[in-house]
């Protein structure tokens, strides 16, 4: 008969299976057999605590992983607009609209300006617009002009001037005779030779910081040119080998520009514009312009206005730098087209707008030394028959054409380059 001691040791055990899990080892309870312990039953995790469970959350974060690892990873060739909206919805950045395939428009390719894909247009409604902020560049504006009408451009034709004293033709008191014989000769050449009508317009200028761009927000005073259905506003230090009249056939958008595709974040370009002015588009840039902080300039202004809606113009062949011809054989992924072959003379060939932009390269009509050039200059390629120089031919002929152009046009020499060497 077991002892009274061991009754309620066993009667003391039975209920083992009520104490918390932490207590079942305490040293301050006596030891039992197995037999003596009440069976534990342990029961089955529920899908939803299986799913919450550690080990199936890093199961799942390490299969997001490859899949976001394979989704955005850039395949052979593609520098698509698609995968920089992968990278670029990833990171937040850039302006959204570059993020859209659907966002590139589709030009015309009409070659011809009298084909009937033009007759519905309405030409007193369309115009091409330059601006001029210093008379230094007021030939550049001209030399424009003259191209849009030697190339046969039925678009009204617009230079914004500033409406100040170095501007007007009835006032030359302040400045050399010469140099208000050469403004007035321009701005009458301008008119009577190239139909331009001439708008003066208030610089907007601000102390921010680069003064080279400090006046570039005059060129936006073009939103508020209302009496026109769509402008196209070209910067004037760039050389233009087409016509562009196809542009006016582009889908009705506020803003088309083109990528600024040598920018590493999604950035559009504003040295072309395709706009539809309106007072109250204007109103909206004037408050832009007005809160405009350092570093702010008309190309920041138009993408935090127009990045997310605007349509976007192919930057090939509207946006080319000449600044292209000097990068390496394997470095114009950016601007070419996937599998595309780098060639220069094939690229100019190609080419409608070419934009001078070639740091530490000054503007075509400014002075530089002739050591200067050659350290800048594109470097010829060693090939199996010797060298292939025609990304420095190309280059230097933009430079050269523009240089005899401003003689031709404007009558003016530019300041010194490489004097008579003709190996520069």
């Amino acid at each position: 008969m077991p002892s009274s001691q061991h009754r309620r040791r066993k009667s003391s055990t039975t209920n083992l299976g009520d104490l918390p899990s932490f207590l079942e080892n305490s040293p301050f309870f006596i030891p039992f057999s197995n037999e003596e312990s009440p069976a534990q039953s342990v029961p089955k995790p529920t899908f939803s605590q299986l799913v919450r469970s550690k080990n199936a959350q890093a199961l799942l974060a390490f299969l997001v992983g490859v899949f976001l690892f394979w989704y955005l990873m850039p395949r052979k060739g593609d520098i698509s607009y698609e995968a920089l909206g992968r990278w670029g919805l990833l990171h937040g950045g850039g302006a959204q609209c570059l993020y859209d395939p659907k966002a590139l428009v589709a030009v015309p390719n009409i070659t011809d300006l009298g084909t009937k894909e033009y007759e519905g247009l309405d030409w007193e409604k369309l115009a091409y617009v330059t601006y001029v902020t210093h008379k230094d560049v007021l030939c550049n504006s001209v030399m424009l002009f003259e191209s849009l009408d030697r190339l046969g451009s039925r678009a009204k034709r617009v230079m914004l001037i500033p409406d100040t004293e170095e501007f007007r033709t009835e006032d030359y008191s302040s400045r050399s005779a010469q140099e208000d014989a050469t403004v007035k000769r321009l701005l009458k050449l301008a008119e009577s030779k190239y139909g331009v009508k001439l708008v003066r317009m208030r610089i907007i200028r601000k102390q921010l910081g680069f003064q080279m761009w400090a006046a570039s927000y005059s060129k936006l005073h073009t939103f508020s040119m209302a009496e026109y259905t769509r402008i196209i506003i070209l910067d004037s230090d760039a050389t233009l080998l087409a016509p562009l009249d196809e542009l006016f056939l582009l889908p009705p958008s506020t803003a088309t520009m083109p990528r600024a595709y040598w920018l590493d974040k999604p950035t559009l370009a504003s040295h072309i514009m395709v706009i539809t002015p309106s007072a109250a588009e204007f109103a909206r840039v004037q408050k832009e312009i007005d809160k405009a902080g350092l570093g702010v300039y008309d190309m920041e202004i138009v993408n935090a206005l127009y990045g997310a809606t605007c349509n976007v113009l192919p930057h090939k062949p509207y946006a080319l730098l000449t600044g292209e011809f000097r990068r390496a054989k394997d470095k114009h992924t950016a601007y070419l087209s996937p599998g595309e072959v780098w060639d220069a003379n094939q690229v100019k060939k190609e080419a409608r707008l070419v934009h001078f932009s070639d740091y530490p390269m000054p503007k075509p009509w400014e002075g530089i030394s002739q050591n200067d050039v050659k350290a800048s200059r594109p470097a010829c390629v060693k090939t199996e028959g010797g060298e292939d120089c025609s990304d420095r031919d190309v280059w230097r002929g933009f430079y050269r054409e523009f240089r005899e152009r401003r003689m031709e046009v404007c009558g003016l020499e530019s300041m010194a380059w490489w004097g008579s060497n003709p190996n520069y």
